[in-house]
């Protein structure tokens, strides 16, 4: 999958050589946050706001792009990225989410296609003492654009148990099968200073929209067989089809019989059920968790922030405001070509 991402990339690049229009390349550097099921703040259920983010699952992301100049305002920006994305519910200070006790972390790999429209430019902005051309020329540009695409990334949940790492999409922690691929929609802000009429160097946030909810493994109930149910997860705590399925008895305390000491807010999980709903009828009476119970919420798909400092080369080719110009040199009759460079 990798070789095949990085094959698309290098194509869409060497095709781009050849354009009219000017090309950039470059490379980005950033910080991940993911919103989804798993951890979230103080509230009981899903907020899908800043709330819900936990500063201590910060991961990184990184990756590489070409920028293809459509227009003075508008250009379009391939990029091949690797994003590492996590969560756990012991950052959670919401008593269901830390009894529920889930985590997990992901490796994504991402083919991004987005267009950018500089909503505001300005050219020389630099002090003419400092970056300067030999004709005293003013060379750094700035520009704020707004950017949105279009993309598919592959993911892979793993979560760790006793000290080994267990991918979970094969066990089926919900009974549910689902694909290891999707769609990611980014919308997002970017500025950059261009130096030299070569260098790029800017800033962008995005937030990633995906088609999935299993991102992070968690998207709705808990197996609607007798596999992975509570008392499973208690009689089998070294085994990850039925442990990693539900996790909450590494956490709960016991009584005698192997149910769990009543603990109302401590075991049930209500994520994608209306504030003020009546939960007891989702539970029996011992409060345990049931077959079929809530494990996630299923109302919303999961998504993530990247935050990216930027740095670009840019290829300065002949294109359509590249023109030969001629004049004829005062008291000599051969005739001079004087080429004009492009306004950057």
């Amino acid at each position: 999958m990798r070789k095949l991402l990085f094959s698309i990339l290098f194509l869409l690049a060497f095709t781009s050589a050849f354009s009219q229009y000017k090309k950039e390349f470059g490379g980005c550097l950033g910080m991940s946050n993911y919103l989804g099921d798993i951890g979230g703040g103080i509230k009981q259920g899903r907020q899908n706001s800043f709330a819900d983010l936990k500063w201590q699952a910060t991961r990184f992301t990184i990756n590489g792009y070409f920028r293809y100049k459509i227009s003075k305002d508008f250009s379009f920006r391939g990029s091949l990225i690797y994003t590492r994305l996590s969560g756990d519910d012991k950052l959670s200070k919401n008593p269901a989410r830390q009894a529920r006790n889930l985590s997990f972390k992901t490796d994504l790999m991402e083919l991004m296609g987005t267009v950018e429209w500089n909503f505001f430019q300005q050219t020389k902005m630099s002090p003419r003492t400092s970056i300067v051309s030999k004709s005293g020329k003013k060379r750094m540009d700035f520009r704020a654009y707004f950017f949105t695409g279009f993309g598919a990334i592959f993911f892979n949940p793993r979560a760790e148990l006793n000290g080994k790492s267990y991918n979970l999409r094969p066990l089926q922690t919900e009974g549910t099968a689902y694909s290891p691929i999707t769609w990611s929609a980014p919308v997002g802000l970017g500025f950059a200073y261009t130096i030299n009429k070569k260098i790029r160097i800017g800033m962008d946030a995005s937030y990633r929209f995906t088609g999935s909810d299993f991102l992070d493994d968690v998207s709705g109930r808990y197996k609607t067989s007798a596999k992975g149910s509570f008392n499973d997860a208690v009689q089998n705590p070294n085994d990850p089809k039925y442990a990693l399925a539900n996790r909450s008895p590494e956490v709960q305390t016991y009584q005698n019989d192997g149910n769990a000491t009543a603990n109302k807010a401590g075991v049930n999980y209500n994520s994608n059920l209306p504030y003020g709903a009546n939960y007891d009828q989702y539970f029996d009476s011992k409060q345990n968790k049931t077959v079929g119970s809530l494990r996630g919420s299923n109302f919303d798909k999961d998504g993530y922030f990247l935050l990216n400092i930027t740095a670009g080369y840019v290829l300065k080719g002949k294109n359509k405001y590249y023109q030969n110009k001629y004049r004829n040199i005062v008291n000599r009759r051969k005739v001079v070509k004087k080429k004009t460079r492009a306004k950057f």
